[in-house]
C-alpha cells in the first residue's frame, strides 16, 4: 500500500474519544506499511454535535502522541494533516542545532499540509514565529516541493506556501489572507526561507509574494472552502466527499 486516506466526521462522547485515541495511537505507531508514501489525516469534530469549542482532541495533544506521530511521518514522500495535530505543535521541536546534528530528518518528503489554530489576525507573533519553525523544520526536508500551513478562525483565514519549481531553481513564498491588516514576513523569517531556497539550490533567489484576498467576513464552512478548494495547490487536504459535505453544510446553514 503507497497510500492512505483517513477522515473522521463527527462528535465523540469522552468514552469513545478515549477508546477512539487507543485505538488510533495504535494504528499511527505501530502500522503503517513501510511501503506507504502518501498519508492524509484528518478529523471534523463539529461543535454543534457535541457543543464543545475545542477543536483538537486531548491525546492530539499529548508529547507520547506527537513524537509518535512525527516519527511516524519520516518515511512518507506527501502528508497532510488536518485537526489531528496543530502545525505549531509538529513544527515545535526543531532547532538550528538539531538539524546540524541530524537529529530529526524526513529523507524523502516532498509535500506537507498542516492546519494551526495559532494562525489568526490577533496573533500575529505567534504566526511570525510558526513560520520561523516551519524553515527551520524544512531545512530537515531535502526533497521538499511544497509546505503549506494555514488557519481559519472566526471566518478569518490565511494560508502560506512554500513552492519549489523549475527543477528546484524558483523558491516563492505566498502569503494570502482575508484579515482587515495583512501580514508582512519578518526578516528573520525571510532569511531562514532563503537558507531553506539555498540549500537546495545554491543560486537560489527567493520570491516572496503577497496576495491579500477583498477584506470580509465569512461564515467558517465557507472559508474553509475557500482554503481547502481554492488556495491550496492541489486541493488535496480534504478528499471530494469530504468537501463535499463542507458544501452541503454551508449551503444549508449548518455552521461551526
Amino acid at each position: 500500500m503507497k497510500s492512505l486516506r483517513h477522515e473522521l466526521w463527527g462528535g465523540l462522547c469522552r468514552e469513545s474519544q478515549l477508546k477512539y485515541a487507543q485505538d488510533y495511537t495504535g494504528f499511527v505507531f505501530s502500522h503503517l506499511p513501510p511501503s506507504l508514501r502518501r498519508l492524509h489525516l484528518s478529523q471534523e469534530f463539529k461543535r454543534m454535535l457535541h457543543a464543545r469549542g475545542d477543536r483538537l482532541t486531548w491525546w492530539s495533544k499529548s508529547m507520547s502522541f506527537l513524537a509518535g506521530f512525527v516519527r511516524a511521518s519520516r518515511q512518507l514522500e506527501h502528508l497532510t494533516v488536518y485537526d489531528i495535530v496543530d502545525a505549531a505543535h509538529f513544527l515545535g521541536n526543531h532547532t538550528l542545532r538539531s538539524v546540524r546534528q541530524h537529529d530529526h530528518k524526513w529523507t524523502n518528503l516532498q509535500t506537507l499540509c498542516l492546519r494551526s489554530s495559532r494562525m489568526r489576525p490577533d496573533r500575529r507573533g505567534d504566526v511570525d514565529a510558526l513560520l520561523q519553525r516551519a524553515a527551520v523544520a524544512a531545512l530537515s526536508m531535502p526533497k521538499l516541493c511544497r509546505m503549506e500551513l494555514w488557519g481559519c478562525e472566526d471566518g478569518k483565514g490565511c494560508h502560506f506556501c512554500y513552492r519549489v519549481s523549475d527543477g528546484r531553481r524558483q523558491h516563492r513564498l505566498t502569503w494570502r489572507s482575508n484579515w482587515d491588516e495583512d501580514l508582512r514576513f519578518s526578516r528573520p523569517t525571510e532569511r531562514l526561507w532563503s537558507r531553506v531556497a539555498r540549500q537546495q539550490y545554491v543560486f537560489a533567489d527567493l520570491d516572496v509574494r503577497y496576495m491579500p484576498i477583498p477584506v470580509r467576513r465569512l461564515e467558517n464552512e465557507r472559508m474553509r472552502l475557500v482554503i481547502l478548494h481554492g488556495w491550496s495547490s492541489p486541493p488535496d487536504v480534504l478528499g471530494a466527499l469530504s468537501i463535499y459535505q463542507l458544501v452541503v453544510e454551508d449551503r444549508n446553514c449548518l455552521r461551526l
